[in-house]
C-alpha cells in the first residue's frame, strides 16, 4: 500500500507541475518596473535671469518667465521639497510664485510687464498654486549684498506634462509691491528635491 501511494503522490505532483508555467523574467505590472529606483537627486537645479534696471510696478513680473531643467530625463518627475529665491540688489519686496509643470503659453510672463493668468494654463500650476516669498538678508551680510526667499518643508509633485516631454518646469515671479531692480541685476531661482 505504501509503495502505491508513493507512485500516485509522485505522478500526481509530476502533473501538477507541468500545469505550472515557467517564466524567465518574473512577471510585471504594466507601468511598474521591478529595475527601477527612485528617489534620486541630484542636488537643487537653477536658473538666473536679468531683469530690466528700471523700476517694475505692483504686479509685474520680474525676469521673465522663468525655465528650470529639474526633472531627471524628459517627462521627469518628482518631488520638489524646497524653493530658494535670491536677488542680487537687495530687494526685500513680497513676491507671488507661480511654478507650472507645462510651458504656460497663454500667460502673460514678461519682465516688467503685468502679469496675466491664463485658465489653461493655471491647469498646470503645481504646488499650492500662487505662493508668496519675501525677500530679505542674511543675519550677517559681511561680503552678501544679496537677499533671500527660502521655501521648504514642500511637497509639491510634479511631472513634465509638455507636448514633447522635456525635464523642464517653468516659474514666474510677480512683484507685490513696486521694487527696483539696479544695473546687472540678477534674480535666481532654485527648486530642489528627489526626482523619479
Amino acid at each position: 500500500m505504501n509503495r502505491l501511494f508513493l507512485a500516485s503522490t509522485a505522478l500526481l505532483a509530476a502533473s501538477m507541475l507541468a500545469t505550472i508555467p515557467a517564466y524567465a523574467d518574473p512577471p510585471q505590472l504594466p507601468g511598474l518596473s521591478l529595475g527601477a529606483v527612485g528617489g534620486y537627486d541630484s542636488g537643487p537645479q537653477h536658473t538666473t535671469t536679468s531683469p530690466a534696471a528700471a523700476s517694475h510696478a505692483a504686479g509685474v513680473s520680474v525676469g521673465g518667465l522663468i525655465t528650470i531643467p529639474l526633472g531627471r530625463s524628459n517627462g521627469g518627475s518628482g518631488i520638489i521639497t524646497s524653493l530658494l529665491a535670491w536677488t542680487s540688489w537687495g530687494s526685500t519686496q513680497t513676491y507671488v510664485v507661480r511654478v507650472w509643470n507645462k510651458n504656460p503659453t497663454n500667460t502673460t510672463c514678461a519682465d516688467n510687464a503685468a502679469f496675466a493668468s491664463s485658465t489653461t494654463d493655471d491647469a498646470y500650476l503645481i504646488g499650492a498654486g500662487p505662493v508668496s516669498i519675501s525677500f530679505a538678508a542674511p543675519q550677517i551680510t559681511t561680503g552678501d549684498a544679496k537677499t533671500y526667499a527660502p521655501l521648504t518643508n514642500l511637497s509639491w509633485d510634479y511631472k513634465n506634462a509638455d507636448g514633447t516631454s522635456t525635464q523642464n518646469l517653468y516659474a514666474c515671479l510677480q512683484t507685490v509691491a513696486a521694487d527696483v531692480p539696479g544695473a546687472s541685476a540678477t534674480l535666481s531661482l532654485s527648486l530642489s528635491g528627489p526626482q523619479n
